[in-house]
């Protein structure tokens, strides 16, 4: 009965380590590529990216959509168009978001965006 129980409390242990890694470590909370999308498909996919805060959210260049610019993990630029009505409230204070599209042209044209 000892030696079952040295053996399952180090096993126990490093259950909890790999959980925490994998719960609080993991690479969801960092950004996603660009590359995972293909530009000449219309299939709405999902990318986790960095909204570049100093350079603002246009919101008068059209009366239906704002546009802001965005960074993914390898450094690539995307601008992003939404419908202004789809454009979360605390999306001015976000620094990571999920856009959730598809690329028309060079512009990624997003129907949803979750802040993180």
């Amino acid at each position: 009965m000892k030696k079952v129980q040295t053996f399952i409390l180090p096993l126990l242990g490093i259950a909890a380590v790999i959980m925490i890694y994998v719960f609080y470590f993991s690479p969801a909370k960092r950004p996603g590529t660009f590359d995972e999308i293909d530009k000449d498909a219309h299939v709405q996919k999902e990318v986790k990216v960095r909204i570049l805060q100093n350079e603002g959210i246009d919101r008068n260049s059209s009366p239906e959509k704002a546009y802001f610019n965005v960074l993914d993990a390898k450094g690539v630029r995307a601008r992003v168009a939404i419908n202004k009505a789809d454009l979360p409230l605390n999306i001015d204070k976000a620094n990571l978001i999920t856009i959730i599209g598809h690329f028309h042209g060079q512009i990624f044209d997003a129907v949803e965006i979750i802040v993180h």
